[in-house]
């Protein structure tokens, strides 16, 4: 078994008091190194010692080596322990911090669950919103492309009047053309069938008929005034029929008794005898020139207001019948 050490209360090493072991792994430390010296001195035989003495020697010196031992390994599995309390502490740090970020992290997942709840309810008004306006454009789609087909209707038939108004209006010049001419020609005949002369006293005769200037003058005859008149009248009433250009006052032609009907103020004679009177005579001979001059005028043609009846009317068939005159 091992030798007893010196000291010991039982005499044994392996004694279970931790105060003797402690104290004697101190000075096993302590001597640890005048033991190897100790030992070399014995391997190398310097002293002369019996091989007892020797033997216990080493059988001593191998028992300290044994308690160093241990007492490293005591060392260690202080340490060990002292890591594994370190380990706890830090163990126990994280898991308090653990719970600490769990903490925080559910509070921002509901914060963030909150968020997602808002986000899709408005999300839901603007998918609504966004169907309302759909159905809306839809709508308004419909209408604008029914309106779209009605405006290409329209200008398909507004294209086709618009053509046939071309039509028209070339018609209508080829027959204006057409009508002018034979209003010329109709004109020219009239001039053949009535022709108007003038003299150089600033006389006009109609069919060889003198009218003179003052109507009322008692050294011309009734007959030859009341003539003339007659052809005169009859004149403008068929320029105005060829012309077609309503009168102011109706012309009632009766050759040699012809007469002026204003409308609300009776019938005036256009003709001279004794028992007309001059006035009547007078107001029939104004509203007849009126009628001249309401055809010179829808003609276009320039005259003087001075000028004879018979001027004016050689003036319209001139300006006519050589086409300087156009109605207006």
């Amino acid at each position: 078994g091992v030798p007893p050490i010196m000291g010991s209360p039982s005499g044994l090493l392996g004694d279970s008091d931790p105060n003797f072991i402690r104290k004697h792994i101190s000075n096993a430390n302590k001597e640890e190194g005048k033991d190897n010296d100790f030992r070399r001195v014995l391997q190398n035989g310097a002293t002369p010692i019996s091989t007892t003495v020797k033997d216990d020697i080493f059988d001593l010196l191998g028992t300290s080596n044994n308690s160093i031992s241990a007492t490293e390994k005591v060392k260690k599995k202080q340490e060990e322990g002292e890591n594994q309390n370190g380990n706890l502490v830090v163990v126990k740090k994280n898991h308090d911090d653990e719970l600490t970020s769990n903490k925080k992290s559910k509070l921002y997942i509901q914060k963030l669950k909150q968020q997602v709840e808002m986000l899709q309810s408005i999300a839901k008004m603007e998918e609504e919103s966004l169907k309302m306006d759909q159905s809306f454009l839809c709508k308004e789609m419909k209408e604008l492309k029914f309106s779209l087909e009605k405006e290409q209707e329209i200008e398909r038939e507004t294209t086709e009047i618009r053509q046939q108004t071309e039509r028209e209006l070339e018609n209508l010049s080829q027959t204006e053309f057409v009508l002018e001419a034979r209003r010329m020609k109709l004109l020219r005949d009239l001039r053949e069938i009535y022709p108007i002369c003038a003299f150089p006293d600033n006389t006009f005769a109609i069919r060889g008929i003198k009218l003179p200037t003052d109507i009322l003058d008692p050294t011309v005859p009734d007959e030859q005034v009341s003539a003339a008149l007659g052809f005169a009248c009859h004149l403008v009433f068929m320029c105005s029929k060829y012309l077609a250009i309503p009168l102011r006052y109706r012309l009632i032609c009766n050759s040699s008794r012809s007469a002026v009907q204003d409308d609300g103020n009776g019938v005036f004679p256009l003709f001279k005898e004794r028992v007309i009177d001059l006035k009547q005579l007078e107001r029939a001979v104004v509203l007849f020139e009126r009628n001249i001059e309401c055809l010179l005028h829808t003609r276009g043609v320039s005259f003087s207001p001075l000028w004879h009846l018979l001027a004016k009317l050689d003036q319209l068939f001139e300006r006519t019948t050589k086409g300087g005159g156009k109605v207006s």
